[in-house]
């Protein structure tokens, strides 16, 4: 059974799925996010970020993330664990 305008709808639809991935150009400045880290251990950072991003407090360690962040410098572990905290399934439910 079809609905009155269900035809509208699908061609509206159609239309656009070409369109549906759109790129953002965005710049974001992590300098006070590291400033706010500075001189703190991994652990530390980790700890604080964690209950700071994810409400309730999550129970993954900083071992769950060692693959997925770089730990060069403390400016690029800050920058890639903000990340990889935000791309959890429980940020993205806060």
């Amino acid at each position: 059974m079809a609905l009155v305008g269900d035809d509208k709808k699908e061609e509206f639809e159609s239309k656009n799925r070409n369109n549906a991935i759109r790129k953002i150009k965005a710049d974001v400045n992590l300098n006070p996010l590291i400033a706010l880290f500075k001189d703190r251990s991994y652990e530390v950072i980790f700890e604080q970020m964690n209950a700071y991003l994810l409400q309730p407090e999550s129970k993954m360690d900083l071992s769950d993330f060692k693959t997925f962040i770089i730990h060069n410098n403390q400016e690029d572990f800050i920058k890639t664990l903000a990340l990889r905290l935000m791309s959890v399934p429980e940020y993205q439910l806060c």
